[in-house]
Protein backbone atom coordinates (compact mmCIF):
# COMPACT_ATOMS: atom_id res chain seq x y z
CA UNK A 1 0.00 0.00 0.00
CA UNK A 2 1.22 3.47 -0.84
CA UNK A 3 1.40 5.88 1.58
CA UNK A 4 0.48 9.33 1.09
CA UNK A 5 1.46 12.49 2.82
CA UNK A 6 -0.05 16.10 2.64
CA UNK A 7 2.60 19.02 2.91
CA UNK A 8 1.41 22.80 2.55
CA UNK A 9 3.24 25.96 3.11
CA UNK A 10 3.22 28.06 5.76
CA UNK A 11 1.98 30.60 4.24
CA UNK A 12 -1.70 28.65 4.35
CA UNK A 13 -2.30 30.48 7.51
CA UNK A 14 -2.58 26.78 9.20
CA UNK A 15 -1.79 27.15 12.60
CA UNK A 16 1.36 24.39 13.98
CA UNK A 17 -0.89 22.95 16.13
CA UNK A 18 -3.75 22.34 13.81
CA UNK A 19 -1.21 21.27 11.54
CA UNK A 20 0.30 18.42 13.75
CA UNK A 21 -2.90 17.49 14.98
CA UNK A 22 -3.90 16.54 11.40
CA UNK A 23 -0.66 15.09 10.47
CA UNK A 24 -0.23 17.71 7.79
CA UNK A 25 3.65 18.67 7.27
CA UNK A 26 4.09 22.55 7.15
CA UNK A 27 6.85 24.28 5.26
CA UNK A 28 8.20 27.54 6.28
CA UNK A 29 8.19 29.61 3.63
CA UNK A 30 11.41 32.65 2.83
CA UNK A 31 9.95 36.31 2.98
CA UNK A 32 12.41 39.72 3.19
CA UNK A 33 12.29 42.39 5.31
CA UNK A 34 14.45 44.66 4.03
CA UNK A 35 17.74 42.68 3.13
CA UNK A 36 16.92 40.29 6.06
CA UNK A 37 15.28 36.87 4.76
CA UNK A 38 13.06 35.35 7.50
CA UNK A 39 11.26 31.86 7.21
CA UNK A 40 7.81 32.19 8.91
CA UNK A 41 7.31 30.07 12.12
CA UNK A 42 11.63 29.23 12.56
CA UNK A 43 13.29 32.60 12.57
CA UNK A 44 10.46 35.07 13.74
CA UNK A 45 6.86 34.27 14.66
CA UNK A 46 3.55 35.80 13.61
CA UNK A 47 3.41 38.16 16.66
CA UNK A 48 6.86 39.34 16.00
CA UNK A 49 6.21 39.72 12.32
CA UNK A 50 3.39 42.04 13.17
CA UNK A 51 5.72 44.19 15.82
CA UNK A 52 8.02 44.95 12.81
Amino acid sequence: MKKTGIMTDSHSGILSEEAQRLGIKVLPMPFYIGEKVYREGVDLSRDEFYDM
